[in-house]
């Protein structure tokens, strides 16, 4: 990053607290950025995507110094953020989609390439990741955080939005949903 990045970066105040600033969202980054980045994908299933939502998600981070206040989680606000961007660009696509005629979606259909031997070893994963897309978003969502980010029902409310109870009953019906779907 240069002078002219960081300068535009600082949220304002001594210097000392602007590298603090810096080092504390730069640490984030480190510890977070790879899970942020698994969640997005596995959710929006687009490598591009879940790279466009972990780059906007910690922009926010970096206009948000708040999130470091006593108390505050910044992973859970990661996740929240991630979770919003990830819906508001699914609500852009639906659009653009709706908008699409079948012949213009079958000029975008692949050549079907074959798989190579990393998509073999990991079929498993393959089958999971078509499983959890299956699910509604919301539902898929709350799985990814509860066996990917073990976070708990409360961080996962706050994430998303909904209370406990309906998170905890909406995994117990998503988990049926994937057994039998990885069957």
């Amino acid at each position: 990053m240069n002078e002219t990045e960081n300068r535009d970066i600082d949220n304002g105040g001594p210097g000392e607290e602007k590298a603090a600033f810096r080092e504390k969202i730069r640490l984030l980054y480190m510890s977070s950025a790879d899970r942020l980045f698994a969640y997005s994908l596995g959710v929006c299933g687009n490598v591009e995507q879940a790279r466009d939502i972990v780059s906007e998600t910690f922009l926010k981070a970096l206009e948000n110094p708040q999130i470091f206040d006593e108390g505050f989680r910044p992973e859970s606000w990661l996740f929240k953020v991630a979770t919003n961007l990830m819906r508001s660009a699914f609500t852009r696509f639906l659009k653009r989609f709706l908008s699409f005629s079948n012949f213009d979606l079958d000029l975008r259909v692949s050549g079907g390439a074959q798989p190579d031997e990393a998509a073999v070893r990991n079929e498993e994963f393959v089958k999971l990741s078509a499983a959890l897309r299956k699910l509604g978003r919301t539902d898929a969502e709350i799985v990814y955080l509860k066996y990917y980010e073990s976070m708990s029902y409360s961080e996962i409310s706050q994430i998303i939005g909904i209370a406990e109870g309906t998170v905890a009953s909406k995994l117990s019906r998503a988990l049926r949903r994937l057994e039998n779907e990885l069957k």
